[in-house]
């Protein structure tokens, strides 16, 4: 089963894969993400992910790894979703708090 993790825009279609490491939980912070990237550790899909400005679609599903030099791995299913639109009404300035009916 897939991890659903949540993109923090809502008209996003595309997303770095630096910045997915450190909102799935797989490293620590954005500067270990960043890292990690940069020497060659991450992996998406079994094909190594060669520099920052690599993504992935939003709404599919795929497997994204860290596989360090003493042979660890960290791998997890992550399906990405974008945050859902919320609709905030705007109160109007100058407007009155109550309106009455005469």
């Amino acid at each position: 089963m897939a991890v659903r993790v949540q993109w923090p825009s809502v008209v996003a279609l595309k997303a770095q894969i630096w910045r997915l490491l450190d909102l799935s939980g797989l490293t620590k912070s954005v500067r270990e993400s960043r890292n990690f990237t940069r020497a060659g550790f991450v992996f998406l899909n079994g094909n190594q992910v060669l520099g920052l400005k690599e993504t992935v679609s939003i709404g599919n599903t795929f497997t994204l790894e860290l596989r360090f030099p003493n042979k660890r791995v960290k791998s997890m299913d992550i399906t990405l979703v974008n945050r859902p639109f919320v609709r905030r009404t705007i109160r109007q300035v100058g407007a009155p708090e109550l309106k009455f009916k005469g």
